[in-house]
């Protein structure tokens, strides 16, 4: 009976599954390995249409980041994340584009683990925190890179593409990312961004970090125009 039940209780568990919006990103974004992708992407070029690309990249992984939540609790061995960053190169390895993820892997990388019978719930979360990870480094290298790309010369209509994403997205995503949007957005943006900087400001709601952020970058931005 208590092996039905077993059986039963797992049948009920939430699959972890790529989400859909990071299925088929362009390379060199698709690489899993953070330490290779970053690599690859120092080369890109900034042509107005790589510039297109990687502001639809940095969409579909804030969308991407919306759906997954970071685990948390004690599900997840500490011989994983105690040092993440190499346990994800380690992921990477196995799984060296982010559409080769796949839960059977990563059992048999636990199983690695010396953790002879992972429970699926285990899985699962190791699953959502890479996928999360590798959402979260996606997109933040993005912004660093549309950061070179679109401070000079400016193209308006790319910049307001830019801060359009950060309005729909930064309440949506983790505390850290919604900062760097915000921070990302203001120093391309500037003037353009004030609107939004207002907005998250104002919104009492909101965690104070993240309206710090909002705060001394549009304190930033008004110094330096009056500065000018």
């Amino acid at each position: 009976m208590k092996d039905v039940e077993a059986s039963s209780n797992f049948a009920y568990m939430k699959k972890i599954a790529l989400p859909e919006t990071i299925v088929g990103l362009p390379h060199p974004w698709c690489v899993s390995s953070a330490i290779e992708r970053h690599k690859q992407i120092e080369a890109l070029n900034h042509s107005l249409d790589e510039v297109e690309t990687v502001l639809n990249v940095l969409e579909r992984c804030l969308q991407a980041q919306s759906k997954l939540t970071l685990p948390t609790g004690d599900s997840i061995p500490e011989s994983l994340t105690e040092y993440w960053n190499f346990t994800t190169e380690w992921f990477a390895e196995k799984m060296p584009k982010v559409d080769d993820f796949d839960l059977t892997i990563i059992e048999e990388i636990l199983k690695g683990e010396e953790i002879e019978s992972p429970s699926e719930q285990m899985i699962e979360k190791v699953a959502e925190l890479w996928l999360w990870s590798v959402a979260q480094d996606i997109a933040n290298i993005a912004l660093i890179w549309l950061e070179d790309a679109l401070r000079k010369p400016k193209n308006t209509f790319l910049v307001s593409h830019l801060i359009a994403i950060a309005s729909r997205y930064w309440q949506q995503v983790d505390s850290r990312l919604a900062q760097s949007l915000l921070s990302r957005s203001a120093m391309i943006g500037r003037q353009e961004a004030l609107p939004l900087l207002n907005s998250v400001e104002s919104n009492t709601s909101v965690a104070s970090a993240i309206r710090q952020t909002a705060q001394d970058y549009r304190e930033f931005i008004l110094d330096s125009n009056n500065k000018n």
